[in-house]
C-alpha cells in the first residue's frame, strides 16, 4: 500500500479550507468518524476473531471463516480509503482550475473597475458643473415668476377698482335718478 505524503495532504486541506472552510471542516470530521468507526470495527472483528480463536472448541473452519470476514473487512477499507483518495485528487483538480480562472479574470475585471471607476468621477464632475447652471436658472425664473405674478395682481386690483367704482357710479346714477321720480 502507498504512503500518504502527510505535508501534500496538509496543503491540499488547507487550500480547501481557504476557499469552503464549513465544508472543509465538516467534511474532515465526517471521514475522522468514517475512518474511526472502520477501525472500531476492523478491531472488534479482529478482537472476536482471536477470542474465537482462543476457545478450544472453535474448529479450523470458524477459523477460517474469520480470516475470510477480516480480509473483507480489511479489502471494503482499502476501497473506501482509494475512493476517497480519489475524492481528494478530484478536489485537488477543481482547486487548480478554479485557481487558473481566478487567475485568469482577475485583470479583467481589474480593468472593468478602474473603467467604471473613470466613468463614474467623469458623470460626477459633469454634474457637479450641472448643478450651479441649474440654480441659476431656478433663480430666473423664480424670479421671472414672481414678477410675472406682481404684474397679474397689479392688473387684477386695476380692473376690480375700476369695475367697483363703476357699480358706485351706476349705483349713485339710480339714487339720483330714483330721486328725480
Amino acid at each position: 500500500m502507498p504512503m500518504l505524503d502527510m505535508n501534500l495532504v496538509a496543503k491540499i486541506w488547507l487550500e480547501a479550507f481557504k476557499f469552503r472552510p464549513l465544508t472543509t471542516v465538516v467534511g474532515t470530521l465526517c471521514g475522522v468518524v468514517l475512518a474511526a468507526g472502520a477501525a472500531y470495527y476492523i478491531s472488534s472483528q479482529d478482537q472476536r476473531a482471536r477470542d474465537s480463536s482462543s476457545v478450544a472448541s472453535v474448529t479450523y473452519q470458524k477459523q477460517v471463516e474469520n480470516l475470510q470476514q477480516t480480509e473483507t473487512n480489511v479489502r471494503e477499507l482499502l476501497a473506501f480509503v482509494e475512493n476517497e483518495k480519489k475524492k481528494l485528487q478530484d478536489s485537488e483538480k477543481v482547486l487548480g482550475e478554479m485557481k487558473a480562472e481566478h487567475d485568469r479574470l482577475s485583470p479583467i475585471v481589474e480593468t472593468d473597475r478602474k473603467t467604471v471607476d473613470a466613468v463614474l468621477n467623469v458623470q460626477a464632475a459633469q454634474q457637479a458643473r450641472g448643478v450651479w447652471r441649474e440654480r441659476g436658472i431656478g433663480c430666473v425664473f423664480g424670479v421671472g415668476g414672481s414678477l410675472i405674478a406682481s404684474f397679474i395682481f397689479a392688473v387684477m386690483g386695476i380692473v376690480y377698482r375700476k369695475a367697483r367704482n363703476r357699480n358706485k357710479s351706476s349705483a349713485a346714477v339710480e339714487v339720483v335718478g330714483a330721486a328725480r321720480v
